[in-house]
C-alpha cells in the first residue's frame, strides 16, 4: 500500500529505537514484555495523533508515517531510497522515549544526506532534558520544541518558516542561527487541554489520502489486536522513584507546575472517534482521581454518555473504593482495570512512590470482582529500589496468594525496570538515596549503549542490592515461577508453560554468551546470523510472557464501513455536494 513518495507540509516520522536492527543480531531480552509493540518499540507517541489534528485543523498538510513498523514488517524495505524521495517542507523526529536515540539521530543524519536543506524539529520529553547536547553535538538536528505541548510551538515554527520571518518569539523553540545556538523561554505551558484532541478522524483521513494503513499502524498486531488509549492528563502529582513522568521531573525539567487535566466532555469526544472506526479495548491513561473524586466522576459520566460499547480499561494509581469502582461498571458496558503495586512490601512501595498497602490493594481487588469485571492488570516489578532476590521470592508468593484467592480474572505480571531509570526521575536524578548506580547519564552514551549487542548492556542503571548478572537471573527466574503458578491455577496449560520456559531458558543462555563476549571485546559472530532470523520471526512476541496475555475476550475489529463513509463524505465536501451534510 502507498508508493512511498511522502508529500506534506510536516512529516512525522518514527523511528526505530535501533537503526540498523535488520542487519546485525541484537539480543533485545524481555524490555517490551509489558507494552503492545515488539522490542523495535514501533509504536509512536499519542502526540503524533494530536499533532495532527492540531494542525490539519489550521489547514497544515500533516502525514504521519511509521518507519520503524516498515523497517520492521519488510526486511527489504529500502530506508534510503524513501528518504531520498520525500518531498516535505520540515521533517518532526520523536524522541519523547530514550530507547528512540540510536535510531532517531541515524535517520535524521541520512535525511541531512539526501535533504541538506530540509530542517528536521525533534520533541518529546527525553528531546527536553537533553535539548542543550543534543545542540551541541548532533548538528543533523535543527529545531527543538521543548515541554509536553508542543502543538501551538510547531504551528508559528511553521508559520514562519514559511513566511521567512524570525523565529525569536516561538516560544519553547531551540534553534540554530548560523553558528549560535538560540534557547528562547520556555513559558508555553498551557493549563488547560482544550485545544488538544486526539480526533482520529484526521488518522482515518490520513490513511484514505495516502492509501497506506501500514504507515499509520501505531504496532505490529495493531489490526489483530486494534487496543487504542486516551489520556486524561499531562503531569503528575506522584513522585515514583523511576518515573520520568514524575511530579519532580516535570516541575524541573518541563516547567509544568501542576497537571492539567482534560475536559470531560473532550475525552468522551476522543473515545467516540476511536468507537466510530475501531472495535477493541480503549485505556484511560492518567489516573482522574489526582485532580478530585468529582473529577473522576464528571469523566465517568462522559464516558457513560458516549454508549460506545468497547470496554473501557481505566487505569489506577492507587486502590479504588467500592463507590467509584460501582461508578466504573454503571458507566460502561465492560470495564477493566490496571494497577502497578510493584512489591508485595508495602515499605517498599512506599518508598518507591505508591501511597498504600496491600489491605487496601486487595480489599479493591474484592469489590472489582463483585462486578462483573472483565480484567484486572496487576503489574508487579524487578529493580525497584533495595529491591533483594529475597524480596523478589515474596513478591511471586504474595502472586500465588492472590490468584489464589481471588482466581483467573487477575491478569498478574512480574516485570523488569529496563531498559532505563528515566532522566529526570528521582532515582535518575539522586541514584545514591535510592540504592541505584547510574551507568550511562549523556544522551551519547545512551546512544552508544544501544549498539551493544544486549539488552543487559544497555542498562543505565545497576541496583546495588541486586548488581546486574543477578537482576538478569532474577528476572528469568521470576518469568518461569509465575508461569508455573498460572499453570497451578489453570491460567495456562502444560505445553504453553513448557514452551515458554524453554523460552526463557534460551534467553537466559544467551544472556550469558553475549556478556561474555562483551567482557572479551568482541560482539559479534557468524553464530549471529542464525540468531537474527530466528529473532525476526519471533519478535512479535514477549519473552517472559505472551502479549496474547494482556488480551481480553471481546470482539474486536477495525469498522470499514465506518471509513468508507467519511471517505465519502470527503469526495462530496471536495466537490461542494449537498449530501455530505446528511453523512
Amino acid at each position: 500500500m502507498g508508493d512511498h513518495m511522502v508529500k506534506a507540509d510536516l512529516l512525522l516520522l518514527h523511528p526505530p529505537n535501533v537503526y540498523d536492527f535488520r542487519s546485525r543480531f541484537i539480543h533485545f531480552g524481555p524490555i517490551s514484555d509489558g507494552v503492545p509493540p515488539t522490542p523495535i518499540f514501533e509504536m509512536y507517541p499519542l502526540g503524533f495523533v494530536s499533532l495532527l489534528t492540531y494542525l490539519s485543523k489550521r489547514g497544515w498538510k500533516i502525514r504521519i508515517f511509521n518507519l520503524a513498523l516498515k523497517m520492521l514488517n519488510d526486511p527489504k524495505f529500502d530506508v534510503e531510497g524513501f528518504l531520498r524521495k520525500l518531498n516535505v517542507k520540515l521533517i518532526g523526529l520523536d524522541l519523547h522515549w530514550l530507547i528512540h536515540c540510536h535510531g532517531c539521530f541515524e535517520i535524521a543524519k541520512l535525511i541531512k544526506k539526501y535533504h541538506p536543506n530540509t530542517p528536521i524539529v525533534l520533541g518529546g520529553l527525553s528531546a527536553t532534558y537533553y535539548y542543550r547536547e543534543i545542540m551541541e553535538n548532533y548538528p543533523q538536528v535543527d529545531f527543538i520544541i521543548r515541554g509536553d505541548s508542543a502543538e501551538k510551538p510547531l504551528d508559528m515554527l511553521m508559520e514562519r518558516l514559511e513566511k521567512r520571518a524570525s523565529l525569536d518569539s516561538i516560544p519553547n523553540l531551540v534553534w540554530r542561527d548560523g553558528d549560535k545556538i538560540k534557547v528562547n523561554p520556555f513559558t508555553y505551558v498551557p493549563n488547560t487541554l482544550d485545544d488538544y484532541v486526539l480526533d482520529y478522524s484526521y488518522v482515518v483521513k490520513s490513511v484514505l489520502s495516502s492509501l497506506d494503513l501500514e504507515a499509520h499502524k501505531p504496532f505490529k498486531l495493531w489490526e489483530e489486536y486494534p487496543c487504542t488509549s486516551v489520556f486524561v492528563v499531562k503531569g503528575c502529582l506522584f513522585n515514583c522513584a523511576v518515573c520520568g513522568g514524575a511530579r519532580c521531573a516535570y516541575e524541573r525539567f518541563y516547567n509544568r507546575l501542576k497537571p492539567a487535566f482534560k475536559k470531560p466532555e473532550q475525552l468522551a469526544y476522543e473515545i467516540s472517534s476511536i468507537a466510530e472506526y475501531v472495535k477493541g479495548p480503549i485505556y484511560v491513561i492518567g489516573e482522574p482521581r489526582q485532580k478530585s473524586l468529582s473529577y473522576a466522576e464528571e469523566v465517568l459520566n462522559a464516558i457513560k454518555s458516549t454508549k460506545v460499547d468497547n470496554p473501557i480499561i481505566i487505569e489506577l494509581f492507587y486502590p479504588a473504593s467500592s463507590g467509584y469502582l460501582r461508578k466504573i461498571r454503571s458507566s460502561t458496558s465492560r470495564f477493566g482495570l490496571q494497577i502497578s503495586p510493584e512489591t508485595h512490601d508495602d515499605e517498599l512501595r512506599l518508598f518507591y512512590g505508591r501511597t498504600y498497602r496491600n489491605k487496601m490493594l486487595e480489599a479493591c481487588l474484592e469489590e472489582a470482582l463483585k462486578l462483573d469485571i472483565t480484567s484486572f492488570d496487576i503489574f508487579f516489578t524487578i529493580g525497584i529500589p533495595f529491591q533483594t532476590q529475597e524480596s523478589i521470592g515474596d513478591t511471586l508468593k504474595f502472586i500465588d496468594h492472590l490468584l489464589s484467592k481471588y482466581g483467573p480474572k487477575l491478569n498478574v505480571f512480574i516485570l523488569p525496570v529496563a531498559p532505563y531509570v528515566d532522566p529526570g526521575s528521582p532515582a535518575f536524578e539522586n541514584p545514591a538515596r535510592y540504592g541505584y548506580r547510574i551507568i550511562y547519564r549523556s544522551l551519547e552514551e545512551h546512544r552508544r549503549a544501544l549498539e551493544m549487542p544486549c539488552w543487559l548492556h544497555w542498562l543505565n542503571f545497576e541496583s546495588l542490592s541486586l548488581p546486574k548478572i543477578a537482576f538478569s537471573n532474577a528476572i528469568y527466574a521470576a518469568g518461569i515461577e509465575l508461569n508455573l503458578i498460572k499453570l497451578k491455577y489453570g491460567i495456562l496449560n502444560e505445553d504453553e508453560v513448557d514452551f515458554r520456559i524453554r523460552k526463557i531458558y534460551e534467553a537466559k543462555t544467551l544472556v550469558d554468551e553475549l556478556s561474555n563476549r562483551v567482557r572479551e571485546g568482541v560482539f559479534y559472530s557468524k553464530k549471529d546470523i542464525g540468531y537474527r532470523e530466528a529473532f525476526l520471526n519471533e519478535i512479535t512476541d514477549g519473552e517472559l510472557f505472551s502479549k496474547r496475555d494482556f488480551r481480553i475476550n471481546a470482539e474486536i475489529g477495525l469498522k470499514k464501513l465506518s471509513s468508507i463513509k467519511l471517505l465519502f463524505k470527503e469526495l462530496c465536501l471536495s466537490f461542494g455536494h449537498k449530501y455530505s451534510k446528511s453523512l
